[in-house]
Protein backbone atom coordinates (compact mmCIF):
# COMPACT_ATOMS: atom_id res chain seq x y z
CA UNK A 1 0.00 0.00 0.00
CA UNK A 2 1.75 3.47 -0.92
CA UNK A 3 1.27 5.94 1.67
CA UNK A 4 1.41 9.36 0.48
CA UNK A 5 3.96 11.84 2.02
CA UNK A 6 2.56 15.30 1.81
CA UNK A 7 6.34 16.71 1.94
CA UNK A 8 7.01 15.19 -1.06
CA UNK A 9 3.89 16.50 -3.09
CA UNK A 10 4.35 19.82 -5.06
CA UNK A 11 3.19 22.97 -3.37
CA UNK A 12 -0.13 23.38 -5.92
CA UNK A 13 -0.40 20.95 -8.51
CA UNK A 14 -4.06 21.74 -11.47
CA UNK A 15 -6.84 19.40 -10.38
CA UNK A 16 -7.75 16.77 -13.00
CA UNK A 17 -11.05 17.99 -14.16
CA UNK A 18 -11.77 14.38 -15.13
CA UNK A 19 -10.63 12.70 -12.85
CA UNK A 20 -12.60 14.61 -10.22
CA UNK A 21 -15.75 14.58 -12.19
CA UNK A 22 -15.57 11.16 -12.45
CA UNK A 23 -15.03 10.68 -8.25
CA UNK A 24 -18.36 13.20 -8.18
CA UNK A 25 -20.34 10.92 -10.73
CA UNK A 26 -19.45 7.77 -8.26
CA UNK A 27 -19.76 9.49 -5.48
CA UNK A 28 -23.22 10.78 -6.18
CA UNK A 29 -24.58 7.14 -6.93
CA UNK A 30 -22.95 5.64 -4.12
CA UNK A 31 -24.67 8.22 -1.72
CA UNK A 32 -28.18 7.39 -3.74
CA UNK A 33 -27.52 3.68 -3.28
CA UNK A 34 -27.11 4.21 0.34
CA UNK A 35 -30.32 6.51 0.04
CA UNK A 36 -27.90 9.83 1.58
CA UNK A 37 -28.27 12.69 -0.19
CA UNK A 38 -25.36 15.63 0.30
CA UNK A 39 -25.91 19.28 -0.24
CA UNK A 40 -23.56 20.62 -2.65
CA UNK A 41 -20.85 21.39 -0.95
CA UNK A 42 -20.57 18.34 1.22
CA UNK A 43 -20.88 16.17 -2.15
CA UNK A 44 -17.88 18.95 -3.39
CA UNK A 45 -15.64 18.17 0.41
CA UNK A 46 -15.70 14.88 0.41
CA UNK A 47 -14.89 14.10 -3.52
CA UNK A 48 -12.13 16.76 -2.66
CA UNK A 49 -10.96 14.71 -0.17
CA UNK A 50 -11.22 11.74 -2.12
CA UNK A 51 -9.27 12.81 -4.81
CA UNK A 52 -6.41 14.19 -2.29
CA UNK A 53 -6.49 10.71 -1.31
CA UNK A 54 -5.44 9.33 -4.42
CA UNK A 55 -2.60 11.43 -4.46
CA UNK A 56 -0.98 12.95 -7.84
CA UNK A 57 -1.45 9.04 -9.76
CA UNK A 58 -1.97 9.28 -13.26
CA UNK A 59 -3.60 6.45 -13.90
CA UNK A 60 -7.37 6.19 -12.80
CA UNK A 61 -7.98 3.49 -10.19
CA UNK A 62 -11.52 2.71 -10.11
CA UNK A 63 -11.73 -0.38 -7.58
CA UNK A 64 -9.35 2.00 -5.15
CA UNK A 65 -11.52 5.07 -5.71
CA UNK A 66 -14.94 2.47 -4.70
CA UNK A 67 -13.35 1.20 -1.55
CA UNK A 68 -12.72 4.90 -0.71
CA UNK A 69 -16.28 5.29 -1.57
CA UNK A 70 -17.25 2.60 0.38
CA UNK A 71 -15.57 4.58 3.54
CA UNK A 72 -16.87 7.47 3.40
CA UNK A 73 -20.73 6.83 2.70
CA UNK A 74 -20.34 4.33 6.04
CA UNK A 75 -18.96 7.07 8.03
Amino acid sequence: QKIIDPTQAPPWAPIDCEKLGRIIEMLEAAAKQASRRWPSKKLAEVAAEIYNALGHEHTFDEARVERILKLVINR
